[in-house]
């Protein structure tokens, strides 16, 4: 009995450990088959993802295709314009006269250089340098050119088929001539020297006209450009006399009926003459394309639309106006003479990123045909009242690298580093820029123990003036060797460590026995050599400018400092700390 029920029992047991066999074998099959059935569908959708991101990529590259395509025609005309205008576009160097004109046998060398460096031309700032005669005499510096010395100059421009525009102030900048007691009546403000006033009579006919006049009858006939100026008029409508003009209100008023009156006087004297002006001041004053005034003005100039930045600033909407106002444009660019108003050697670097960024302007301006020219202006002084900066010789590196950046303007950097490299003459084996030394790169040359002959002897290049450039690139590296130690000192020996005999006595000693000694006694020999360097190009008012802006200024900055540290004296001991109550103490007594 009792191994039946066990048996049954067995047997019930099996049963239900078959059919939960059974079940689990059910939901295992059923889950794989999902499990398949969820692979199939994901295999599916990926499929179909691919197959549509593929389709997408072939449209894709279709459309890039023919995207290219049509770029490349629409860039072939652009390209051939670019190409055109600047093949076409004048290049004209800045000979800025103001203060620091060379001599005739140097331009002898430098108009010839120019042509090789790819100028096409010069344009002339003659402001007192110019032989005026008559009344206008008594404006001209007594170093002046001869009409003589002109004509030679005419020929050698001619000779080396090169172009020339004369430059003469006319509004703004006219110091060398408002100075002059017997014109001093004709400023638009009595203290200032700076502006002619529209508003007398006597402006045109005493001077302006005058100048006009002589500057014409000196120059060949087949003058196409005459420049007049007009940048930078800061004074406006301060004359008494110009409460007289009611019908004149603003700045663009003024202006309009000054240039005016200028133009209209050139066309009676040479009627196909072109008269140019530089353009900030319609930049500033007057872009309303809907001002028929400026419409009529535009028409009787050309506007020289200048920046000398790294990176042009001026707004692409002010091209875009002058694109429908005028119907011919020229552009100004910087060699030297617009980076800082002491300065002896050009950053040439900076001025080459301005010349990149005036040739991305020509490439996006709208209508290439339009543009003429680019004047690279080489400024000798800020203005007439300013210390001399960058001479000549000092900037022809700069000049050489900037002109052939316009050349070579769909080449990369290095070839215009090499090709301007040959021009200069360089015994220079590395790449790139580094046998241009300018006041960025002068850093590894102020070695105290560096002699003035090894400062003048670093650089390996010939070109008309080398010798001269390199004596002032061995000042200016002398002059950042000096200021940087200087400073140090300075701030080590300040003067309230002195005042209260808490100082390092060994610095001390150094400053007083050597470090200024051996500075003075460099800038006194530069002073020996750069009287005989300057004597071969220039005239000798120049270097004594120069030598007391450069050289003597650091003399006297030298003894002013050794007179004061020589009258401390190194004390037998210090006080503790802290020092302000030793000078408390000394007031307090003092009052007692």
């Amino acid at each position: 009995m009792y191994t039946i029920r066990r048996r049954q029992k067995m047997r019930f047991w099996l049963t239900i450990g078959l059919i939960l066999l059974f079940v689990f074998f059910f939901l295992l099959i059923s889950q794989t088959k999902s499990i398949e059935d969820s692979d199939r569908d994901y295999n599916r959708r990926r499929d179909s993802y691919r197959k549509k991101v593929k389709e997408k990529n072939l449209l894709d590259d279709q459309f890039r295709q023919n995207e290219d395509k049509n770029e490349e025609i629409k860039d072939v005309p652009s390209r051939s314009e670019l190409a055109r205008t600047m093949k076409s576009m004048h290049k004209l160097v800045h000979l800025d006269l103001k203060g620091s004109p060379p001599k005739l046998n140097y331009l002898k060398e430098l108009i010839p250089f120019m042509k090789k460096s790819g100028a096409t031309g010069v344009i002339i700032e003659y402001e007192d340098f110019f032989p005026y005669k008559d009344d206008l005499e008594s404006i001209t510096n007594q170093n002046h050119y001869t009409n003589q010395e002109l004509k030679q100059i005419f020929d050698l421009l001619k000779q080396n088929q090169m172009s020339l525009i004369p430059l003469i102030q006319t509004y703004g900048h006219m110091e060398f001539v408002l100075k002059i007691k017997e014109f001093s009546h004709l400023r638009e403000s009595s203290e200032h020297y700076q502006v002619i006033t529209p508003c007398l009579n006597e402006s045109y006919g005493k001077v302006l006209f005058k100048m006009i006049d002589q500057i014409l009858e000196s120059h060949p006939e087949e003058l196409e450009y005459i420049h007049i100026g007009c940048d930078e008029v800061f004074l406006i409508n301060q004359n008494p006399a110009c409460k007289k003009m009611p019908h004149l209100q603003s700045t663009k008023d003024f202006f309009i009926y000054h240039v005016t009156n200028l133009v209209n006087y050139i066309k009676t004297k040479r009627p196909n003459l072109v008269v140019m002006i530089w353009e900030d001041m319609i930049r500033k004053n007057m872009l309303n394309n809907n001002d028929y005034s400026i419409k009529t003005f535009a028409k009787k100039v050309v506007p020289v639309v200048w920046n000398y930045k790294a990176q042009v600033e001026i707004d692409s909407s002010v091209f875009k106006i002058y694109d429908d106002l005028f119907s011919e444009i020229w552009f100004a660019s910087a060699f030297k003479g617009a980076t800082r108003h002491l300065e002896i050697i050009p950053n040439a670097e900076l001025h080459r990123l301005n010349h990149l960024s005036w040739l991305n302007i020509i490439r996006n301006f709208p209508s290439t045909h339009k543009i003429k020219g680019m004047i690279l202006t080489g400024w000798s002084r800020y203005d007439h009242m300013q210390a001399v900066c960058e001479i000549l010789p000092a900037s022809i590196p700069s000049m050489a690298l900037c002109l052939q950046t316009l050349l070579n303007y769909q080449e990369e950097a290095d070839l215009v580093y090499e090709e301007t490299k040959k021009i200069i003459n360089c015994d220079y084996s590395g790449h790139g820029a580094g046998f241009i030394l300018d006041p960025t790169s002068v850093n590894n040359y102020t070695k105290p123990q560096l002699t003035v002959q090894e400062l003048i002897s670093l650089y390996k290049c010939d070109f008309p003036g080398a010798h001269l450039h390199n004596w002032l690139l061995g000042l200016r590296m002398l002059i950042h060797g000096f200021e940087t130690k200087h400073a140090i000192y300075s701030e080590i020996l300040n003067s309230y460590n002195l005042k209260n005999n808490f100082f390092n006595t060994i610095k001390l000693k150094e400053a007083i026995e050597f470090l200024y000694p051996m500075y003075k006694a460099k800038f006194s020999e530069f002073l020996t050599l750069g009287e005989k360097e300057f004597d071969k190009l220039f005239y000798t008012d120049l270097y004594e400018e120069l030598s007391a802006v450069y050289v003597q200024r650091y003399i006297n900055i030298i003894d002013e400092r050794v007179v004061q540290l020589n009258k401390t004296k190194i004390p037998e001991s210090a006080p503790i700390r802290p020092l302000n109550k030793i000078n408390k103490l000394d007031v307090a007594q003092s009052i007692l």
